[in-house]
């Protein structure tokens, strides 16, 4: 592809991504005032000064662009043979009424496999805990009553961090 073709590409992506971010603005908006809800007023970042440690930017790369989540998670996961993937952004899950819920930052399948993917910008020195109960959390959503624990997919839910983790000095830790 011609360098030309990739910064075409590339403008067509952000005009994406900008149609997009205006859109759900607009429904999110829509939804506070069906709620009785007051509107909030946002922070205003200037759209230049974004990069992907943004839950913005990064759930939007990762969603609207389903090709750039697979190539990531094909690349975090190499023993995995990942098919098509299906990207949910910012799903909020609860195991049950009254525990504690989780957002997911991005939330995607490929049929076989639960990925959960977290940009994660503060140390709150608890990620082992939290990936734990991310991943039960995940886990209780998969088997209704009556269903099989056999129905239950592999999760994996990864933390990018953009700052060093206390454990080592690995670019890879399982908990």
């Amino acid at each position: 592809m011609s360098k030309k073709a990739v910064l075409q590409n590339t403008e067509q992506q952000n005009s994406e991504l900008q149609n997009v971010g205006q859109q759900d603005s607009e429904l999110q908006n829509a939804e506070q005032q069906e709620a009785g809800q007051q509107k909030a007023v946002p922070d205003i970042v200037p759209y230049e000064s974004l990069t992907i440690k943004s839950d913005f930017v990064f759930s939007k790369v990762m969603s609207v662009f389903p090709d750039n989540c697979k190539d990531f998670l094909t690349r975090a996961f190499p023993e995995l043979d990942i098919g098509s993937v299906e990207v949910v952004r910012e799903s909020t899950q609860q195991a049950t009424i009254d525990s504690k819920g989780v957002r997911l930052d991005v939330y995607a399948t490929d049929g076989r496999y639960l990925f959960d993917l977290e940009m994660q910008t503060t140390d709150r020195k608890d990620l082992p805990l939290r990936s734990r109960y991310y991943n039960a959390v995940l886990d209780t959503d998969q088997v209704y009553k009556g269903g099989s624990y056999e129905d239950i997919k592999p999760v994996f839910i990864l933390f990018i961090c953009t700052f060093e983790l206390p454990y080592g000095n690995r670019h890879r830790y399982t908990f």
